[in-house]
């Protein structure tokens, strides 16, 4: 590893960095402030105390100057750091997160003498006062001298714990005035580390039973009033294959209750276990980058189902937009295949209306879930991989959630059900205006030519004046996306933004890269920064694009995630579409 990079983050075999150490200190501060607390309250007991003698005086002296010496311990090792980093700027020349740390230290130094200083003259005074009343014969000075050392030893305590606030006032204003230089910087060390293969955990069974009597299955029932047909798993056993569509965000709080009281595992993306990795996996969340093409996750599989389990996957890939099904490939049917167990279609009902994609919330609408055994195991080992295409093709061609909720007549009766539908309606089809649309209760609108269209409790629309261009979401979401097939063919799709990229490089969290331009091409996309940083994005093997509406767009390589944040969500269901179609166009002979 590069010295630079060792400075900051140290490495992987036991050398802290700067950074790695600043953290360290909360939890020091921790036990100091315990200790502290402690000391205080037997210096106190003493007082009341006149039998015991003074010697016991040097017990809250000495806890004190344990934490005393963890601190200077501490601030030691950071001293050699500043050393360090001061021979590095003299050798390269300094950049400026190096000269900033630097510098933090050097001020850290400086306050941290003061209380070495400080801590010296009071421990020299509680010291030559506790000696001097061992020897002292009146019981009146005996109690103002007890008094007097208590006082002192709060004293030290109040002047360490300013002068700690002090440190940990610049250590924050350094992170915060450094943040993006410290992600660039780690972001630059991870490229050269290899990816650290995530081996699936086993599922904590009990833990699973748990969280779904007392959270999973309660809150599904609250929520969505969740209702499940299970009538295709009495006589099936595990191992098998649960394929689900993936309609909704809430896809994931619905499968484990509709699947209970079996566990099962997941494969999720491997953003969702930013924050809690651990209980992520142990309640059987398996990562993978979205449309990553190794073949860990195939081989992982195989394991799961020798272990006579249940794997859930949403060949999909991502959220739905319109209600509908999204692309599935016919390497689905080879996994089916290599996997060679039954396969179960969880099909979801009304998971969309609920909580679509472009909604901020969820709404009050029933979820019904059912089962159905797609494919036997026999089915697998004599069907080819066309035929088994075929039937889940079929499967999913059946999932239409508005289809649904207009066939049945349920009504969402909520007063702001088209809030956020301009994040996936972005063009107007009156006067053709794009990224215009506006959205608030159960209006839309355009900014552009003020016409409005309204949202009825069967979400289809209707124009408050003239014609209504299209009384269906998914109608109007297809003539868009016909727009952008067009615009491609004429060769007059652009697509270049001011944005923000995000790099997720493992569970810690996203980091930044700063703010930049990004360019889409037929073959992906070029991300220029602020900074001279050229990244290119291949996406010619990327059938779909995902992306939400918070954030922007995700993009993926071999070793980080990306999130490119833009300053117009909506652009993102353009630029999804656009994807799709130069996928489509060069992939014209499967």
């Amino acid at each position: 590893m590069k010295t630079e990079y060792k400075i900051l983050f140290g490495n992987r075999i036991g050398d802290l960095g700067a950074l790695k150490i600043l953290k360290i200190k909360s939890l020091s501060n921790i036990i100091c402030y315990a200790v502290q607390f402690c000391t205080v309250v037997f210096a106190v007991l003493l007082l009341f105390f006149d039998e015991i003698s003074l010697l016991y005086f040097f017990i809250p002296l000495f806890l004190i100057s344990c934490c005393n010496i963890l601190a200077y311990l501490y601030y030691f090792k950071l001293s050699k750091y500043a050393y360090r980093i001061n021979k590095y700027e003299q050798k390269k020349g300094s950049t400026a997160i190096y000269d900033s740390l630097f510098h933090l230290l050097k001020r850290i130094t400086a306050v941290i003498i003061n209380s070495i200083l400080v801590n010296f003259f009071l421990t020299i005074s509680i010291c030559g006062i506790i000696v001097y009343a061992l020897f002292s014969i009146g019981a009146d000075i005996l109690s103002f001298l007890r008094l007097f050392v208590i006082i002192l030893v709060t004293i030290d305590i109040i002047l360490n714990n300013l002068f700690e606030f002090r440190v940990i006032a610049l250590e924050k204003e350094f992170k915060q005035r450094n943040n993006t230089d410290i992600d660039k910087v780690y972001y630059e060390q991870c490229k050269t580390l290899p990816q650290k293969m995530q081996n699936v955990k086993k599922i904590n069974k009990l833990l699973m039973f748990l969280l779904n009597i007392f959270y999973g299955l309660p809150k599904a029932k609250k929520l969505f009033k969740l209702s499940v047909n299970r009538s295709a798993l009495k006589k099936l056993k595990p191992p098998y294959l649960v394929i689900a569509n993936h309609s909704s965000p809430a896809d994931f709080r619905i499968v484990a209750p509709s699947l209970f009281p079996h566990a099962c595992y997941y494969i999720a993306a491997y953003n969702q276990f930013v924050g809690h990795p651990k209980l992520m996996q142990s309640i059987g969340l398996i990562p993978k980058r979205q449309f990553d093409y190794s073949l860990t996750v195939i081989k992982d599989s195989k394991n799961i189902f020798k272990q006579k389990n249940i794997l859930t996957l949403f060949p999909e890939g991502k959220v739905s937009s319109d209600g509908k099904a999204g692309i599935i490939r016919p390497s689905l049917a080879k996994y089916i295949k290599y996997c060679s167990v039954p396969v179960v279609f969880m099909h979801s009902f009304g998971a969309y209306v609920t909580k679509p994609k472009w909604a901020n919330r969820i709404r009050k609408f029933n979820i019904k879930v059912e089962h159905k055994l797609l494919l036997t195991a026999d089915d697998v080992n004599k069907k080819t991989s066309e035929e088994i295409f075929d039937f889940v093709k079929n499967a999913f061609d059946q999932v239409d959630d508005l289809a649904y909720q207009k066939d049945n007549n349920l009504q969402l009766m909520d007063e702001n059900r088209a809030e956020g539908l301009h994040n996936i309606l972005y063009a107007c089809p009156n006067c053709g205006a794009q990224f215009k649309t506006e959205s608030e209760k159960t209006i839309l609108t355009c900014a552009a030519c003020q016409k409005k269209w309204h949202l009825t409790p069967l979400n289809e629309l209707n124009s408050q004046e003239g014609i209504t261009e299209f009384d269906k979401i998914t109608d109007w979401y297809n003539w868009q996306r016909e727009s952008v097939q067009k615009e491609i063919d004429q060769k007059k799709y652009a697509f270049f933004s001011r944005c923000m990229l995000m790099y997720l490089a493992d569970f810690k969290g996203w980091h930044s890269l700063g703010g930049g331009s990004i360019l889409q091409n037929p073959k992906g996309f070029v991300f220029v920064g602020d900074d001279g940083r050229n990244i290119e994005f291949d996406t010619s093997s990327v059938y779909t694009l995902p992306y939400d509406f918070e954030y922007g767009i995700y993009l993926n390589d071999t070793r980080f995630t990306y999130r490119v944040v833009l300053p117009n969500p909506q652009t993102a269901t353009k630029v999804n579409f656009a994807v799709e179609y130069y996928y489509a166009i060069s992939h014209t002979d499967e």
